[in-house]
Formats: C-alpha cells, sequence, structure tokens
C-alpha cells in the first residue's frame, strides 16, 4: 500500500473505533434506564394465582390498559434475564478454559521436574552401582576397577543419549558401527545390555526373502499396461533418489486394483503392503492429467450409464460397474461372451422411473459440419460431444443395445493384453516381439527464434517410428528389452511409410539375434496405418529383403487401448531434444536431431529418407480383404500363398490350418503381382524422364508385350532400331546423383549387339522393368552398365 493508502486506512479505524466504544456506551445507558424504572418483581407476577370461579365479576373486571403495561414490563424482564444469563454463561466458559490450561500448565511443570530428578539420580547412581560392585575387593585392585566401571558407565550412557538423537535410518548405520564384534558380545553373554544403543534385526532371511518376491510382484503388476497407462507426453516424468522415470497413471481405485490383484492368484498379502510397495512412477491421475486418448466405446457407455444414475435409475456409476455386475470375472472370456453358467443370465436392475419427462444425456458422435472459406460453403467430419433429450426407457434401449458390443470390445481388450503377455513371457530364442507405434512428430527449435518463425509456418516436422523389441539373448539365453526408432523428414504415416520404418527395425533385429527367423509385431489398430489391405500385402513382401524370416504374425490391440512402451521411447527422445534446446544449442534438421540424441540415450536411431518411402510399391488393384475392422491378428509363413485372418490373437495354431479356437475369419490371398510392379517401374520411367522417339517405340511394343516372351518382342524393336535412318536420342535421364549426358548409338556397333545373342534388348528390359533387385546380380548390373551406357557415363553405378 502506498502511505497515502495507509493513512486512509488507519484513519477509517479509528472512526469505526470510536463508533463501536459509543455505540457500546449507549447500550450500557439503555440498560441502566430498564433497570431503574422497573417495577419491584412480586409473588403475583411471577405465579399469578389461578381465577375462582365463584368470585364475584366485578373482582375478574381489570382495565385494558393496566393489561397491555404489565406484558410489556414482563417481555423487558425476560430480555434482560437473558442477556445477564448469556453473559455469566460466557464468562464461566472463559474461567473453565483458563482453569483448565492451567492445570496443563502445571501437569507439564511436574514432570518436567520429575525427569530432571530422574537425570540428576541416574548421574549420583554411577559411584554408588561401582563402589556395591568392588567393596569386598582388594584394596589394591579397587581403584583399577572402579576407573573401568566409570569409563563403561560413562560411554554407555553417552551412546545412549547419542542413539535417541539421531533419525531412524541413521540408527540403523550407528548400531552397525558399534556392532562389529557382535560374537564377543554373545561369548560374554551381553548382548541385551546394548539393546540402548543399537538396532536389533529380528526378521530371519526367509521372511526378507519372501518380501522381496512380494515387492518384485506387486512391481510386475503396476507396470501391466492392463493395470496401468503410460503418459506419452515428454514432460510427463518423474525423478526420485536419481532415478528416472516415464510416468504411469492407475486405470482404477488401488482398492479395486488390489482385489484384481488377489482374485488372479498372486501372493496374499494386506491391502497396506500392496499399496506400501507401489512404484513411485504410478500416480494417481489428476485433473490435469485428461485422458486425451480415451475409448469412443467405454466413454459413450459411461454417460449413458451416468445419465440412468443421475435420474435414480441404476445402481450402478460406469461402464466398470456394469461389468461387475453383469459377470462374475470381469476377467474371463467366458463371462465376457455370456457363455458363463453362473452370469449368463445376469441383467441389469433398474428402479421404478416415470417415462413421461425427456431427460438429457451427452453422446460422443461424428457429424458433418459447414464452413465458409472467402465465401465458398464446404463441409467437414467433425468429431464432438453432443447433448441429446430422449425419455428414459429409450435411454435404457439405447444401453442394452450398446451393450453387446460394449462387451465384446472388452472381451478383445482381455484376450489381446493376456496372448501378446503370454507371448513375451514364453518367447525362443528364434522369435522376436517387436511392439510399434508412430509417435507424435517433433518440431525442430532453436535456443533462440525470431517471432515470425515461432509463430508462423515455417517450422519443419520429423516423423518418429518408435519400437521396443523383445527378444531371448543368444548370449546369455535372457529375454532383454531394446528401443529403438526411426526418424524421417517425410511426415507420411500411411502403409508406404510403415513398410518403409519397419525395413531398418528388423535389420537391427537381426544384428542383435541371427537366430530369429519368426517375427510377431504388435500395433494399435488405425486403419490408415496398420490394419489394412497394403499392411496385409507388405507382411508377405518382407521375405524379399530377409530371406531367413520363416513366418511373420501382425497383432492389433483393440482401438482406443494401443498405449504402450513405444509411446514412452517417443516421450524420452523428444525430451532430451527439448532439453538439449534449452541449454543453448540449435536442432534445425533431422542430422542434428539424431547427433544430438545419439550421445545422450541408449536408443538406437535410424534414419529413412523420402525416397525409402516412394521406393516401396504396392499393386494399383489390391482387393480388399472382407471384415478388416474385426481382424486382430493377421499370420504369414513362407511358402503359403495366403494370409490368415482371425478376429483374435491365437499363437498355438499355424497359419497353414483353420484356428480351431473359433477365431479364424477367413484367408487372404497374396497377390502374384510381379508383372504389375514391373509394369508400374517401367510406367514410372516414362513419367519421371522425357525421351524421343525411340522411348515411343519401347512404349508401344515393350509395355504391351512385357507379359509375353521379351526376347521375341525386343528382336523386332532392335531390327526397327537398325533399319531408322536417323539417328536415336536417349537423354535426360532422371538418376540420383548424376548429371545427364547425352550419347549417341552408331550402326555399326548397335549391329554387332544385335548380331550378337540380342543382349542389349534383354538387359535394357531388365534396367526399364526393374525385375532384378537381388544384391546377388550388383556384378551383373555393372556388366549390363558397361553394354549399353557410354564409358563416361559408369560412375553412376
Amino acid at each position: 500500500m502506498t502511505p497515502r493508502q495507509l493513512r486512509v486506512q488507519r484513519k477509517m479505524w479509528r472512526v469505526n473505533s470510536r463508533r463501536h466504544y459509543e455505540r457500546k456506551k449507549k447500550e450500557k445507558v439503555i440498560e441502566h434506564l430498564i433497570l431503574d424504572n422497573s417495577p419491584p418483581v412480586s409473588d403475583t407476577e411471577v405465579c399469578p394465582a389461578e381465577k375462582n370461579p365463584l368470585a364475584s365479576s366485578s373482582v375478574n373486571c381489570v382495565s385494558s390498559n393496566s393489561q397491555s403495561n404489565s406484558c410489556q414490563q414482563c417481555i423487558k424482564k425476560d430480555i434482560l434475564l437473558r442477556k445477564i444469563r448469556y453473559q455469566n454463561k460466557k464468562k464461566i466458559g472463559i474461567l473453565k478454559q483458563e482453569l483448565e490450561k492451567s492445570k496443563k500448565e502445571k501437569e507439564a511443570i511436574r514432570k518436567m521436574l520429575c525427569r530432571l530428578i530422574n537425570k540428576t539420580k541416574n548421574k549420583n547412581n554411577t559411584k554408588e552401582k561401582i563402589n556395591i560392585l568392588v567393596e569386598n575387593r582388594n584394596i589394591n585392585k579397587q581403584e583399577k576397577i572402579k576407573k573401568k566401571l566409570i569409563f563403561g558407565e560413562i560411554l554407555s550412557a553417552s551412546m545412549k543419549e547419542g542413539y535417541k538423537c539421531l533419525r531412524k535410518k541413521d540408527k540403523k548405520v550407528f548400531s552397525d558401527v558399534i556392532m562389529t564384534e557382535k560374537e564377543k558380545f554373545k561369548k560374554y553373554r551381553l548382548l541385551t545390555q546394548t539393546k540402548l544403543f543399537t538396532v536389533r534385526d529380528n526378521k530371519n532371511k526367509e521372511a526378507g526373502k519372501r518380501e522381496n518376491l512380494i515387492e518384485q510382484e506387486i512391481l510386475e503388476f503396476f507396470n501391466d499396461d492392463a493395470v496401468t497407462r503410460i503418459a506419452s507426453d515428454k514432460k510427463e516424468y518423474i525423478t526420485k533418489n536419481k532415478i528416472r522415470m516415464q510416468k504411469r497413471y492407475l486405470t482404477d481405485t488401488l482398492i479395486n486394483l488390489y482385489k484384481k490383484f488377489t482374485h488372479n492368484g498372486n501372493a496374499k498379502v494386506t491391502y497396506q503392503t500392496f499399496c506400501k510397495y507401489r512404484p513411485f512412477w504410478v500416480l494417481r491421475p489428476k485433473d490435469s492429467d485428461r485422458n486425451t486418448c480415451a475409448c469412443k466405446v467405454h466413454v459413450n457407455i459411461d454417460l449413458l450409464v451416468k445419465c440412468l444414475n443421475i435420474n435414480k435409475i441404476l445402481k450402478e456409476t460406469n461402464g466398470t460397474a456394469i461389468l461387475e455386475h453383469m459377470c462374475c470375472n470381469v476377467y474371463d472370456e467366458n463371462c465376457l461372451n455370456r457363455i458363463c453358467h453362473k452370469c449368463k443370465f445376469k441383467y441389469l436392475d433398474y428402479a421404478e422411473f416415470r417415462n413421461d419427462k425427456k431427460v438429457k444425456y451427452y453422446q460422443w458422435c461424428s457429424c458433418y459440419e459447414k464452413y465458409y472459406v472467402k465465401d465458398d460453403e464446404k463441409t467437414k467430419l467433425v468429431t464432438k460431444k453432443e447433448t441429446f433429450y430422449d425419455f428414459p426407457k429409450n435411454i435404457i434401449l439405447k444401453l442394452e443395445n450398446s451393450l453387446v458390443d460394449y462387451l465384446k470390445h472388452c472381451n478383445n481388450i482381455v484376450t489381446q493384453f493376456k496372448n501378446n503377455k503370454e507371448l513375451k513371457n514364453n518367447l525362443t530364442p528364434q522369435e522376436a516381439v517387436i511392439h510399434i507405434d508412430f509417435s507424435e512428430n517433433y518440431c525442430i527449435k532453436y535456443n533462440e527464434e525470431i517471432q515470425s518463425f515461432h509463430f508462423g509456418g515455417s517450422r519443419k516436422q520429423l516423423s518418429l517410428h518408435t519400437c521396443v523389441i523383445h527378444l531371448i539373448d543368444p548370449e546369455v539365453g535372457i529375454k532383454k528389452q531394446y528401443s529403438f526408432s526411426t526418424v524421417s523428414e517425410c511426415t507420411q504415416h500411411d502403409a508406404a511409410a510403415v513398410w518403409a520404418h519397419l525395413i531398418p527395425a528388423i535389420g537391427y533385429v537381426i544384428e542383435l539375434s541371427r537366430q530369429i527367423d519368426s517375427i510377431h509385431f504388435i500395433s494399435d489398430s488405425p486403419t490408415s496405418q496398420y490394419r489394412n489391405r497394403f499392411i496385409f500385402y507388405m507382411i508377405s513382401q518382407l521375405y524379399r529383403d530377409f530371406p531367413q524370416l520363416k513366418s511373420i504374425s501382425w497383432n492389433y490391440l483393440e482401438a482406443g487401448h494401443g498405449k504402450g512402451a513405444p509411446d514412452g521411447v517417443g516421450a524420452v527422445l523428444k525430451r532430451t531434444a527439448d532439453q538439449v534446446v534449452r541449454f543453448g544449442s540449435d536442432i534445425d534438421s533431422l542430422e542434428a536431431f539424431v547427433a544430438c540424441l545419439k550421445t545422450r540415450v541408449n536408443i538406437e536411431i535410424r534414419i529413412v529418407t523420402r525416397s525409402d518411402i516412394k521406393a516401396k510399391c504396392f499393386p494399383s488393384k489390391l482387393m480388399a480383404a472382407k471384415g478388416t475392422m474385426t481382424v486382430h491378428q493377421a499370420l504369414w509363413s513362407f511358402g503359403c500363398s495366403k494370409i490368415s485372418l482371425r478376429k483374435l490373437s491365437c499363437f498355438m495354431c499355424s497359419n497353414e490350418v483353420m484356428c480351431s479356437h473359433g477365431k479364424h475369419i477367413g484367408y487372404y490371398d497374396i497377390p502374384s503381382c510381379d508383372d504389375e510392379v514391373n509394369t508400374s517401374h517401367f510406367q514410372r520411367f516414362l513419367d519421371e524422364n522425357t525421351t524421343p522417339e525411340l522411348i515411343k517405340e519401347i512404349n508401344d511394343t515393350v509395355f504391351s508385350n512385357i507379359r509375353s516372351n521379351p526376347s521375341s518382342s525386343f528382336e523386332n524393336l532392335s531390327l526397327r532400331t537398325h533399319c531408322s535412318p536417323k539417328v536415336k536420342i536417349l537423354s535426360d535421364l532422371n538418376v540420383t546423383d548424376w548429371e545427364n549426358h547425352n550419347f549417341y548409338f552408331n550402326k555399326d556397333r548397335q549391329a554387332k549387339n544385335i548380331l550378337g545373342s540380342n543382349k542389349y534388348q534383354s538387359h535394357f528390359e531388365k534396367f526399364i522393368t526393374n525385375e532384378d533387385n537381388n544384391k546377388e546380380n550388383k556384378d551383373e548390373k555393372k556388366e549390363i552398365a558397361t553394354n549399353f551406357w557410354s564409358d563416361d557415363d559408369e560412375d553412376i553405378f
């Protein structure tokens, strides 16, 4: 406050205080006036006599004025009595509090005095104890014994006092230092005398081992994705005792998770022990920790149940409570599929309700919305939370109809998590599990940025594809986990990008273990990225890059429940990069991003270029797989022309046979698209190069007869080329990292090549259609180049 404001405030306080005291003074004056002017109290006023019915009527006749005066006096008297009684009670209460306070102070002083007396007694008792012990000893040795006993007594007393001042964790260290020769204390039976300044560990070794096993079991339980969800944000980490961990949030209350822990046949522990061993990085979700990746099916069911609960139609408050009411075990497939003999006839209990008034409820739904761009009306598909009004009966019917899909959805979640967990626990040395996911794109940053860059659209983005690899270490035979990530400037997340990002990941897995011939992929299930016909085709083509692969399975987690360990890998990468920027460095490119992370994190990082993604070609006509949205597993095996599609993961039945556990959907025929791929390569060559008459002739011949005998078709082409009176020019070829040069064919050399086994035409066909991509034929390609190109152009290969 300013000095002026202080003066004004103090003046107001003085005025208010003056008014207060004046008001009190007036009240006291009025009170004295009432006491002075009030008549004396008579017995008749206090206890009025009963009326005598035999008395004359003249006695009962009292004037109305006297009655009104007496009533007013009685009211004033009652007010005054109540006021006096209140004041006396208040004084009595204050005096009682003061008396109680004085008693407590007196008791505290008495205890302090007793402690002081006891301390003085203990000090004086030391010599008395020693004198009693040595009074019957030899006079010459008494002094020596006294000194030793006094020294021991003083030392034990000082150690006792020092022990009391220590903290709990320091007492253990103190006792370990004192009890270095514990066996000597046992030998002379003096161990009990050390209890005043030592901590005695009464726990045996077996109990300690059991406690460690329980702690480890609880730790593994809390790290399960079905119990806690890992935080995906790069800032969501926690550090304790120099250990940094990514945060995990509970998916349910601790009491419900404790019931799940004990129900699954784990160690029998108390609820207090269960909470005690909860890891420090497992936290309760806060309001600020909103779940922005919530499942649409779960949220819509919860909103319907919440509406009915608010209107007192249902006792349950959410979808989980509905499951617990309808199923005897919410983690059993039979209960969720409604084939359990105990709970398949359980239904929801609805209370009585009135159906004449509409109630409000919410639902997440997608709809088309209009918007304008420069007065042009357009529509877009948006997802939003809408408000609806309907009668309670219709809401109940909507809930009952939704429960079928909800139970199926929950069964898929439980089954997929359980099957994937069993797969990781039962890995063989020939198998590897790769859990993959696209992380949120990273935006390049500078330590110092100008305003137009910070708020403008000049900031580049990098695409991160993260993996967590599970395999058996071939050297030690122990299961290990490795973190892996690919980074690209191309921000595509389609099937071609997935293919390009997976090639380095599989290569890294094979580098870790040469024994691996089976790979199991685990991912979430967005149709634009992983769950589509292009991925099914890609699975069948991976063996071309890695011939040792014999089988591949792709396992999809249920929609809305695909968060896992790869999200934590992406968070570590982006958080570390931001930390580097805060310390003054710039991350302005892909190379700078990779360089700053390789030396700071224990994550293998590889680069994927834009050309790697464009090089992945799919056949133009791929048939859509029927029931793609219900597929949760795709299986491929070497030598089989079909991919097995299943509605849930099953690792007991192979690809060649139909699943005997009722999870089979159908087969997807792998297209034999070699000719189509060759045609696409040839068409791309024509699109990217401006070639004159020769390419036109090749287009008329090769493109039309590429499925027929290539030697005969190119023979006709060579004769036409030989008979042409003009020189044919092939120029402006679009070859990476090579400057184009014009070159010519003379008739003599061309005729020589034609007469000799038509070598030029067959090799040219291979070059155009890109039939031979294997590494084994590199030498042959170089030979082709020397025959086809001029001598000055050999360096392009």
